[in-house]
């Protein structure tokens, strides 16, 4: 167990409803890890799946790969060759997570992923800010709320009573959470990221979740912008990165969660 993480942190909780990686993704990243993959059989795994294989197709299209030009004739082994198998094999491991479904249809999925992609790509351009590649920015954005969506898994409508009466793109409180369920978003965001061994994160997760300043404060903020939480005019000093952010997301901010 993640030291700082309660022994009871998945009390109540049944492992297997957790938004994990599928058995899919976890062969696809295994083959990624290898010295020399092989793209022929990554491409005829990644085709198994038209879920993962659509967002790898948004996101090897993002202006900041490729500027000016579209991928969308090319061929799923081409695709991979674009991000880079080591790209790939992250990707499709958090994809899988990310995009699960739970089975209580209040839970806010489309705001949920929307604002995880706009953290993943605000953390992805002020990453080297923090001694991180624009990849681990990307997932560490990604995956910072994960356990909101684990707790959704995990308690279903006890979590979505909570929501009740919160504007969209507003979450309960640590407090709250654990006073109804007796574990919190930040827990379960900690237990799953070290599980999938992702251990490198728990800093940055714990300190976004404690308030502290980062990268992850800093992309929250920027997603919160996106989405008419917070006024940008409140804080001056994020608007280069907010407009560049902007300008990676273009007019399709939906597309990779709607994909």
């Amino acid at each position: 167990m993640v030291v700082g993480v309660k022994e009871s942190v998945l009390a109540g909780i049944n492992p297997s409803k957790l938004p994990l990686p599928s058995d899919l993704a976890l062969t696809i990243y295994a083959e990624c890890k290898k010295e020399s993959p092989d793209v022929n059989l990554l491409a005829s795994l990644i085709d198994r799946d038209a879920s993962i294989l659509a967002r790898l197709y948004h996101l090897s299209n993002s202006v900041s790969i490729r500027r000016n030009s579209s991928i969308s004739s090319l061929s799923t082994r081409e695709v991979i060759l674009t991000l880079g198998t080591n790209t790939v094999g992250k990707y499709v491991m958090v994809l899988s997570m990310m995009f699960k479904t739970p089975s209580d249809n209040a839970f806010p999925c489309t705001a949920f992923h929307r604002h995880s992609f706009i953290m993943g790509s605000a953390a992805k351009q002020i990453a080297r800010q923090y001694k991180l590649s624009r990849d681990d920015g990307f997932l560490l954005g990604m995956l910072a709320n994960i356990g909101r969506l684990g707790l959704a898994f995990g308690f279903e409508n006890s979590y979505t009573d909570l929501l009740t009466g919160l504007p969209v793109g507003v979450w309960p409180t640590l407090t709250a959470e654990e006073s109804k369920l007796t574990v919190n978003s930040m827990d379960v965001s900690i237990w799953i990221i070290n599980a999938v061994g992702f251990s490198w994160m728990i800093p940055y997760v714990t300190d976004y979740w404690n308030g502290s300043p980062g990268i992850l404060h800093d992309a929250r903020l920027i997603a919160d912008i996106v989405i008419g939480v917070t006024k940008l005019e409140d804080f001056p000093g994020i608007i280069d990165t907010f407009n560049t952010v902007h300008e990676e997301l273009g007019s399709d901010i939906f597309d990779l969660s709607a994909a």
